[in-house]
């Protein structure tokens, strides 16, 4: 009685075999296109800030980053970028995954409406749009009327708007603005 046939063996070891292989060529590949040791990401300060809301004290040690202005935060920001640009800008194909990212991002996008006396308030940027429209809707068979429309209020179109607080009878909308990619509105 024949057990195993060689074909039968080769083909076992092949899928062993065939794993170490990729491994280390994998391994090789890495090692051969991975970036030159970079130094370390520069170092972030710890600047400890307490307060107390509602009598839980909380301890933010990087609060000093939240002004963006500051001559301190923009060298922070400016050593981070620079870190990055070290490590990533020298990988190959970094251009591809740009691009196909940029294309990957540029979808229509809505987000969930509020409604408030029978109207609906929503945002939406069109996928050829750099920020999200405020709209309003009355009913839910109304038409989307534009009530803000943040591209015209900058040449570079980085301004975005949000909606901060919309009255319960919907008569009145409080609104944001946050220049320059800000997440703080004003």
């Amino acid at each position: 009685m024949k057990l195993a046939s060689p074909a039968w063996r080769r083909a076992r070891l092949t899928g062993p075999v065939m794993t170490v292989v990729l491994a280390a060529a994998t391994a090789v590949w890495a090692q051969a296109h991975a970036p030159a040791p970079a130094q370390a990401p520069p170092a972030t300060v710890r600047d400890p800030v307490s307060e107390t809301l509602h009598g839980t004290t909380i301890e933010d040690p990087y609060r000093w980053l939240e002004d963006q202005d500051s001559p301190r935060t923009r060298r922070w920001l400016d050593a981070q970028n620079a870190y990055t640009e070290a490590v990533l800008g020298t990988r190959p194909g970094l251009e591809a995954i740009e691009k196909r990212l940029g294309e990957l991002m540029k979808i229509d996008t809505v987000a969930a409406p509020t409604e408030r006396g029978g109207r609906f308030f929503l945002s939406r940027r069109a996928a050829n749009q750099d920020q999200p429209v405020l709209y309003v809707r009355e009913g839910l068979q109304g038409r989307d009327e534009v009530l803000v429309d943040p591209h015209p209020l900058s040449p570079d179109r980085t301004t975005s708007v949000t909606f901060l607080d919309i009255a319960d009878d919907g008569t009145l909308v409080a609104t944001g603005c946050g220049p320059a990619g800000r997440t703080r509105s004003r």
